[in-house]
């Protein structure tokens, strides 16, 4: 018999930030939680409100699945006598078991015979189980910051109000932070004030629902979706309804009442990025736009419907007005001046006690930029030298100061109104992308350069007085500009050489020399390990990208060209040859010391034969390598088994004399870093 589940933990308004997390967290600790409990189940979901976590359970089976147990006892020897009578030590055994000494089994192991008790543990029903299980659940879960409250013992995200809890019409019984589980819940807290009683678990969504409660985030999701798109579209435009402050909207509410609201007109002529910043980041409301221009209106979703809307409406259109006067009045206040006024400012603002001000950090991103300004044309690296200069100027801006989320749009504003070029003011923005994991890179090959010597400044300083990340723990925010490094050199076809780079980033930086040679290998490794990651992200094997990456990373896109090679070989019909032809050769050349092939130690017609196909086809393999047609290069090297199974099965490696033993070491040294100049194969699995 299976039977549905429900249960609400009711607390005090939960951080909508946290909420996503909580339910992933949620959904994976009473996944493993009825697995331990052998209870079987089905249509696990977890919902989540500002006021409420959910367990639900659409079948759950109401008696635990029973456990065959199986231990070991004494040897037979000592658990029966030479009669086959049984002992004491067999009696005390079969007791402790809950077994007679009839039903004791004797089994041969590797250390003998031995006497074992069999027996099946019958399960508990379901209900029994939860109320002991469903406390530790709660417990079990995981916060950035927890609370306490009176005088329990007890930690959660918020002070816990009330317990619902029902396996079918049953109640778990069971006590929580001094709160007993009951059928009781509550209902909206504005358009609900007598508590809610759910009579059977299978009848929770609706009662929730008649209490102005919709519990799936799903659902209120899609309804914000739906009734923004139909407010937008009465007003001629459409909703910009960004992921992450839609998610975060949804967690603020329990029943999401959208509304619409205007500003005035002469708003509109600040630039885009001010306005929906003041809009989205601090009031949460979703601009509207026709055309990819700003209309003079926002959508805005509140926790309930009903009366007073209009109240609701002039106090949001207060709030923006007065939130935009301000952003006016600074955006006047920045462009009083030239941007370029305010680089030398920086140098009051320190960036790292240890690395200096940012007006150091300015000038070492400008010596990078200059290190590999031939990777652009003369005009691209004149542009992207301006740029580097002025790219951490709007730091000190007024706008900036209240508006953190805005560094890089306003610089690039500022550097427009005072007119510079449009691609200097392009790339001061692009600097700081990607801003997200996935996110947008540098369309220009400035804003690429900049963006990855600025991120690769703050690596190379950070390793250098020793705080890489440890663990979990990245307050500095280093692996999100790892990933930045590799995501921009991957996308944006910027063909930097990442091991030159890291050695002149960390360089730049006088007062460390006894620290140099640690932090670049370090900061190559770290880099490497970011790379891991985005590339299996993509779907790659890890076998593949660890043997693509296994004596680290030069140039970002040549790597990946060489990983998706590798993994299209490995398919064809060659494989075999190849992978067989370098663990052949890997087995002895790995005993080998560095030395050249001496062609007039070759005595043997297979060692000759290796070494004339290797010098045949090493012209062209290290064309086909330049070019980085690598799929070619490998179906090339494959065709060199034969050669090496032949030099291998006819030749003695190992010889008594000195000169020949090596001479053939050098020989299979040489082609197996032929065979494995793409990858190193012995990764491969």
């Amino acid at each position: 018999m299976r039977m549905p589940f429900v249960f609400e933990l009711g607390c005090e308004e939960m951080p909508a930030s946290l909420l996503p997390t909580i339910v992933q967290d949620a959904r994976t600790k009473f996944e493993s939680i009825l697995a331990e409990a052998r209870l079987p189940y089905s249509d696990l979901r977890v919902y989540a409100t500002p006021r409420r976590l959910v367990v639900w359970v659409g079948e759950i089976d109401a008696v635990q699945e029973d456990r065959l147990i199986t231990a070991r006892g004494p040897s037979r020897a000592a658990a029966f006598d030479e009669n086959g009578k049984p002992t004491r030590a067999a009696e005390g055994f079969a007791r402790s078991w809950g077994v007679t000494v009839s039903e004791l089994e004797i089994k041969d192991t590797p250390s003998g015979e031995y006497v074992y008790a069999v027996k099946t543990e019958r399960g508990e029903p379901a209900l029994r189980v939860l109320e002991r299980v469903l406390p530790s659940f709660v417990r079990s879960l995981e916060f950035p910051r927890a609370m306490r409250w009176g005088d329990l013992d007890f930690s959660f995200v918020r002070p816990i109000r009330w317990v619902l809890c029902l396996l079918g019409a049953d109640i778990i019984s069971f006590e929580l932070a001094g709160v007993k589980s009951s059928r009781t819940s509550r209902g909206h807290r504005l358009h609900c004030e007598a508590p809610v009683l759910v009579d059977h678990a299978s009848r929770y969504f609706e009662a929730m629902r008649s209490a102005h409660v919709m519990i799936d985030q799903n659902e209120r999701r899609e309804e914000i979706i739906r009734r923004a798109r139909g407010l937008s579209e009465e007003l001629g435009g459409e909703a910009v309804l960004p992921d992450e402050l839609l998610e975060e909207v949804v967690y603020l509410c329990e029943w999401p009442g959208v509304f619409r609201g205007t500003i005035d007109s002469e708003f509109l002529s600040l630039p885009r990025e001010v306005i929906a910043t003041t809009m989205q980041h601090h009031l949460r409301f979703f601009p509207v736009q026709k055309e990819g221009e700003l209309l003079p209106y926002f959508i805005a979703v509140r926790n309930g419907e009903g009366p007073g809307l209009e109240n609701v409406v002039a106090g949001c259109e207060r709030v923006i007005t007065a939130r935009l006067k301000d952003a006016r009045f600074f955006y006047n206040e920045d462009t009083s001046r030239r941007l370029e006024e305010r680089v030398p400012e920086l140098a009051r603002i320190v960036f790292q006690e240890k690395l200096g001000t940012l007006l150091n950090k300015v000038m070492r991103v400008q010596a990078l930029v200059q290190d590999f300004g031939h990777l652009l044309s003369k005009e691209e690296r004149q542009r992207a030298l301006r740029a580097a200069y002025l790219c951490k100027a709007d730091v000190v801006t007024h706008l900036v100061y209240e508006f953190p989320e805005l560094e890089g749009y306003v610089g690039r504003e500022l550097a427009l109104h005072d007119g510079e070029h449009p691609v200097v003011a392009t790339a001061i923005l692009e600097h700081h992308l990607p801003r997200r994991s996935g996110g947008a890179v540098p369309a220009t090959p400035e804003g690429a350069l900049i963006s990855v010597c600025d991120k690769l400044d703050t690596l190379a300083g950070y390793f250098l007085i020793g705080k890489e990340p440890t663990g979990s723990q990245d307050p500095l925010g280093l692996r999100r500009a790892g990933f930045g490094v590799i995501s921009v050199l991957w996308k944006s076809g910027l063909r930097l050489d990442l091991r030159e780079a890291v050695e002149k980033a960390v360089a730049n930086y006088t007062g460390f020399d006894e620290h140099q040679r640690r932090a670049v290998a370090d900061l190559q490794s770290f880099l490497v390990q970011r790379a891991k990651v985005l590339f299996t992200d993509e779907g790659v094997r890890p076998d593949i990208v660890d043997a693509v990456l296994y004596h680290g990373i030069d140039f970002v896109e040549r790597s990946w060209r060489k990983i998706q090679a590798l993994r299209e070989f490995l398919t064809h019909e060659r494989i075999e040859d190849l992978l067989l032809a370098y663990k052949r050769v890997m087995n002895l050349a790995r005993n080998s010391k560095e030395g050249e092939v001496r062609e007039h130690l070759l005595v043997e017609q297979p060692e000759i034969s290796l070494y004339r196909a290797l010098r045949a086809a090493e012209t062209e393999l290290s064309t086909l390598y330049e070019r980085e047609e690598f799929r070619s290069y490998l179906e090339k090297v494959a065709k060199l088994r034969g050669p090496v199974d032949e030099f291998l099965d006819r030749t003695l490696v190992m010889v008594e004399d000195d000169d020949i033993r090596l001479n053939r070491l050098a020989l299979l040294k040489r082609t197996g870093e032929v065979l494995g100049k793409v990858a190193e194969l012995g990764e491969l699995r």
